[in-house]
């Protein structure tokens, strides 16, 4: 990932069979600034009722599971929870709603 990072700002989101992988970069708050970190926020969201959906701004969870476990991903944290970036280049796998393995540092091809 190292030499990619040097080409710009991305965050990546790659599914694969029953994980997915999450990589935070940086990001342009505005046409003005320069890309900074972090360039991803996650969340992760623990047995919530089935009664009660998960609402923020762009994203509507309607739970089927008794107690299901999500992290949602956005550029900027979506509400005043405890929203947390990883470093610039680290990579979050998550499976069935939870973050399994989050690398210590930028990846290196």
């Amino acid at each position: 990932m190292e030499p990619l990072l040097d080409l710009g700002p991305d965050n990546v989101t790659y599914p694969d069979c029953d994980a997915v992988f999450l990589h935070g970069h940086r990001r342009r708050p505005s046409l003005e600034e320069a890309p900074r970190a972090p360039g991803l926020h996650l969340l992760c969201r623990r047995s919530f009722s089935t009664t009660d959906a998960m609402a923020m701004a762009g994203l509507r969870v309607r739970p089927d599971a008794a107690e299901p476990d999500v992290v949602p991903a956005a550029s900027v944290p979506l509400t005043d929870e405890d929203w947390r970036p990883p470093a610039e280049g680290q990579v979050a796998a998550l499976t069935q709603g939870r973050i399994v393995r989050l690398t210590e540092a930028a990846l290196s091809v």
